[in-house]
Formats: C-alpha cells, sequence, structure tokens
C-alpha cells in the first residue's frame, strides 16, 4: 500500500477517499452515488470536435440541440455549456457588459474571479455591501434599496453583478432589484453558481431566470450530478448578444472544451428530467421532514428562513450557543461517522446535500447531528463562536454600504506596489485585498484607500486576516506605489 502511495499518491488517495467518506459537500454527484453514473464510461465520451460531433463555439448540431434542451430545462432565452466552471461564465458576462473605465456595481461577497474580470477589463467597481444579519453573523442578500442609491450616486454604472443565493443559501430579491436596474436602463448580472437545482422542483426558490435577470451563471457541479468544471452561461433576457458572448468566452475559456463535461451534463439534465417524481419522494420530502426534525436541536442551531428567501438544500450548522466551535463538529462528524461538510467557520457549519442524496443518506446526517447535540449539553467551554460573532459585528459595522475605490484594480495589479508598516498606510492605496478570515469578508478591496477605521480594525484583528504580513509583533500591507498609467 505505502508503494502505491509513493507511485501514485493523488489517485490512490481519491479512491480511497471514495469508498470511505460520506459526502456532504460538492460536486453534487456524491461520488457518483447519484442514478447510474459509476456505468458510464467517462472515455467514451472524451472526445474533441470530430467530424459530426459539432463545435461549442460554432454549434449548429449535437452541442446546439443538447444545449437548447437546457435552455428549456431552465427556462432561458439562450444557454451556453461552459466547461471551465462558472470562473469562465463570470468573464464573460463582466467582458461583454463592460468597457475599459465603465463603472459597475459589484456586491461585495461576490467571487474572486469579479475581480479577475475587473483586471482584464479595466473597469470601475462600485462596492455595495449585503446586508448582514448580525445575529447570525452571516452576510445575507442585497438589498433593492441598496441598489436604488447606489445608481442615484452612480448614475453612469453599465449595471450589477451579485450573488443569489449565497455560499450558505440566502437568496436575494432578484425580481426587484431587475425591476430597478432596467427601468434605468442598466443589466444585471446574477452569479447563481449554487442555484443550478433551482429547476428541479418548486419547493427550491425561483431561478433568477423567471425573475428578470440578464445573465445567470450557474455551476452544475456544484448542487447537481456532473463533474467538476461543468457549468451553464444563460441569457434570461436577449439584452446581451449571443454571438458576443461566444466571442469573448472564446478569449477566457479553453480552446478545447471538454465534450465528457458538456456530454455529462445533457446526461443528467435528462436524467433528473426524467426522474422529477422519484427525487421528490426519494430526496426532497425526506429533506423537508429531517429539516423540521432538526429543528428540536437544543445546542446546535439549524438555519431556516422563508421559503424564497432560502435554499432548503443546505444544511446550516450553528454553534453560537453550543460551548464550541464548528471546527470541532466538523471533526466529530468526520472522525466519529465519516460524515465531511463543505465548510466550517467559527460559528456554522455548511453541509450540502443534493439530488444524490436520498433517505438513507439524510438519515445519517440527522442522526449523527442529534447525537453530538445530545452530547453537548454536558459540555461547559469558553463560547468561542459568540466571541467571533461579536468580533465580526464590530467590522461590519465600521463598512461603507456604498463605496467607490480611488484606482481601478487593473490599475492596482499593474502598478508598483510595496509592503509597508501599517502606521504608514493611512491614506495609501491598498494593493491587495484584506478580508477577514474566514468567512471571507473584505474589510478592503484593492484599489481603495486606507482609512482611520481600517488600521483600527486591522490591528485588533490581525491574527484574523488574510491579505496582510502579521509576525506578532509588527503588521505589515502591501500599497500602491505608482498606479498603471
Amino acid at each position: 500500500m505505502n508503494t502505491r502511495h509513493n507511485q501514485m499518491p493523488l489517485y490512490t488517495a481519491l479512491m480511497e477517499y471514495s469508498q470511505h467518506k460520506k459526502p456532504f459537500h460538492m460536486p453534487g454527484h456524491k461520488l457518483g452515488r447519484f442514478g447510474d453514473m459509476k456505468q458510464i464510461d467517462y472515455t467514451a465520451l472524451d472526445v474533441t470536435e470530430a467530424n459530426g460531433l459539432d463545435n461549442l463555439y460554432e454549434a449548429e448540431g449535437i452541442i446546439e440541440a443538447a444545449m437548447d434542451k437546457m435552455r428549456k430545462f431552465y427556462g432561458a432565452y439562450k444557454t451556453i455549456f461552459l466547461t471551465n466552471g462558472s470562473t469562465a461564465g463570470i468573464l464573460t458576462s463582466l467582458m461583454t457588459m463592460c468597457k475599459p473605465g465603465d463603472e459597475v456595481l459589484i456586491a461585495r461577497n461576490c467571487h474572486h474571479s469579479v475581480w479577475h474580470a475587473l483586471i482584464l477589463i479595466g473597469a470601475v467597481p462600485i462596492y455595495i455591501q449585503p446586508e448582514y444579519n448580525s445575529d447570525l453573523g452571516l452576510m445575507t442578500k442585497v438589498r433593492k434599496d441598496t441598489i436604488q442609491e447606489a445608481l442615484l450616486q452612480y448614475p453612469n454604472v453599465k449595471g450589477a453583478i451579485i450573488v443569489s443565493p449565497t455560499y450558505e443559501g440566502v437568496v436575494s430579491d432578484v425580481k426587484g432589484i431587475a425591476e430597478v436596474l432596467h427601468q434605468a436602463g442598466k443589466a444585471l448580472i446574477v452569479d447563481e453558481a449554487h442555484g443550478a437545482h433551482f429547476a428541479v422542483n418548486s419547493y427550491f426558490p425561483t431561478s433568477s431566470l423567471k425573475l428578470g435577470a440578464d445573465l445567470v451563471i450557474q455551476s452544475m457541479h456544484k448542487t447537481m450530478p456532473t463533474l467538476t468544471q461543468s457549468a451553464l452561461l444563460h441569457q434570461g433576457t436577449a439584452l446581451f448578444s449571443y454571438g458576443q458572448l461566444i466571442q469573448t468566452l472564446r478569449m477566457v475559456q479553453t480552446s478545447s472544451p471538454s465534450y465528457t463535461l458538456m456530454a455529462t451534463m445533457d446526461y443528467a439534465r435528462h436524467y433528473v428530467e426524467e426522474h422529477k417524481s422519484e427525487i421528490e419522494i426519494d430526496y426532497i420530502k425526506p429533506l423537508i421532514a429531517m429539516r423540521e426534525r432538526l429543528q428540536n436541536l437544543n445546542k446546535l442551531h439549524l438555519l431556516n428562513l422563508a421559503h424564497e428567501a432560502y435554499d432548503i438544500s443546505k444544511i446550516i450548522i450553528f454553534t453560537t450557543h453550543s460551548g464550541i466551535d464548528s471546527y470541532l463538529l466538523g471533526q466529530y462528524l468526520e472522525e466519529r461517522y465519516q460524515i465531511v461538510a463543505e465548510a466550517t467557520l467559527p460559528h456554522y457549519v455548511i453541509l450540502m446535500t443534493t439530488v444524490a442524496d436520498n433517505t438513507a443518506t439524510l438519515t445519517e446526517l440527522e442522526r449523527a447531528l442529534i447525537e453530538i447535540d445530545k452530547e453537548l449539553s454536558l459540555i461547559q467551554e469558553p463560547q468561542v463562536a459568540d466571541l467571533y460573532c461579536s468580533q465580526l459585528n464590530q467590522i461590519i459595522d465600521e463598512l461603507p454600504t456604498i463605496q467607490k475605490g480611488v484606482y481601478t484594480p487593473r490599475e492596482v495589479h499593474y502598478g508598483m506596489s510595496s509592503w509597508q508598516t501599517l502606521k504608514y498606510c493611512l491614506g495609501k492605496v491598498a494593493a491587495q485585498t484584506i478580508m477577514f478570515y474566514p468567512p471571507g469578508i473584505p474589510i478592503l478591496y484593492m484599489g481603495e484607500a486606507f482609512q482611520e477605521r481600517h488600521l483600527m480594525i486591522i490591528e485588533q484583528y490581525a491574527n484574523r486576516l488574510k491579505g496582510i504580513q502579521y509576525s506578532g509583533t509588527e503588521i505589515h500591507c502591501k500599497v500602491l506605489d505608482i498606479p498603471l498609467k
């Protein structure tokens, strides 16, 4: 066994993982435990643009037909396969909407690929802060009122990009936001990476595609039974040119898009369509029943919000009043039950369920959480999670709702910068994003100026920040010396 580990360390570790672990994390096929995925010969699907097999970037045959069926399944105007994940869709969408110098509204909880797009484009971000729930210590929805106020301050923006649902499953008022933007002649891009399953059943929230968004990006591999990097770029309206989207996609995605990924997306869509009633019986109704029973946990707490505001497939367990942090909860789940969470943050654990789950897998998760919860009633430890939430609340209170940077991410990326001591940074421009991590809440984005409040936060919470150099005695931050001209 040791010899195999040495010769094939990655392959061997993955095979062992798949044989022993119970994944409550992406990808959505849960190690092939969906339908008959394990029976598929993936090597037979791994071909190229051979005669009769069409071409993604000039689709007029089988790929066009497959994308059209996907379009109908999701209710889109047009749908494009992505084989470099949602990142390719985000880059394509922003590069299609914006030119160098254009202003665009950016939710501060967006994926880091958004800033990669801004660097490539040279666009000007106007940052908007999503609503924050101080009781939960959780970033939630983008408010329609915030969009309206941002449009008053910056009437020349091309549009906005928001995240809905969030990583934790919180959904924004996309319909209201789309109406506000469209009335002003602006576009809406929605990063719906974690919402590809919304079309499966009405128990899930309504997709942004049906609520007025112009471009919607979904990661099929996150919550649907497809392979990693499988994703979709949907046109919700005809506002943007399909031809221009394809032309831009060719710039940011591989010139050899994987037929294996495209074929498994086609396969998964058809399988789900054909088995919707079974999925509801075997997965969705047991999921709802499990959630109802988990409401009775004593020390642990299950996040539960209104139907259209929340994705019930995400099992978010708070440890805030349990006497432990979620890292220990995650450790308990894996070591005792072989259950692996999607993410563990100081005060909550994210457990992802998908259409690959069923009564058996959900029962295992429920039993584990109930058993751990009963044990926690006997534990008396400092409230680590409570302290963390208190720190997070103080930081959020200091962040502006709407903010424009001094320089664009492109000017910073290609400019000259250096690491400087914290006291030198006041009034300087951040050359590297600084965030409170976990969960990854930005304090300063690259291009924003250091103010007194930033220095106070950095000094107080240095040991919880990413994007700084901290030795325990001295703090250094990366600042812009000379921007791109």
